[in-house]
């Protein structure tokens, strides 16, 4: 898996601030990349979304699907994580949205593909729909 681009909006992390970090310009051979800043700049919180989990690995703290809510680590009503990354000769994006309202919570996940020059919902080898 190699990631691409990742978007994040509205996580404590970060200082207040969104965050876009485009990869793309990393070549085959460059093996380091450093993430330097101050405390709460946002590097932990770009190491832990590297990934298309809905999870952020260094705050997880028991292998439980209750261990880890992302509403702990939002700095409003709204957070938005988008990751684009290849895997296999395919290129993927996964896109995970939080809001809330009062006492109410949303989340909305998806998981595309980009096929034909768009971005089409995944459908895995049995044809199910994802997100």
């Amino acid at each position: 898996m190699k990631p691409l681009r990742l978007s994040l909006a509205g996580f404590i992390g970060m200082s207040g601030r969104d965050i876009d970090l485009d990869l793309t310009g990393l070549g085959p051979n460059d093996r380091l990349v450093a993430l330097a800043g101050p405390n709460g700049a946002g590097k932990t919180t770009i190491l832990d979304n590297l990934h298309p989990y809905r999870l952020m690995p260094s705050h997880v703290t028991e292998a439980n699907p209750k261990a880890f809510s992302f509403w702990d680590h939002l700095s409003g009503t709204t957070g938005k994580k988008v990751l684009e990354w290849q895997h296999g000769g395919a290129t993927f994006r996964s896109v995970l949205e939080f809001r809330s309202s009062g006492k109410s919570r949303k989340q909305t996940a998806n998981f595309q593909k980009f096929e034909d020059g768009n971005w089409e919902r995944y459908r895995d080898a049995d044809n199910l729909a994802s997100g």
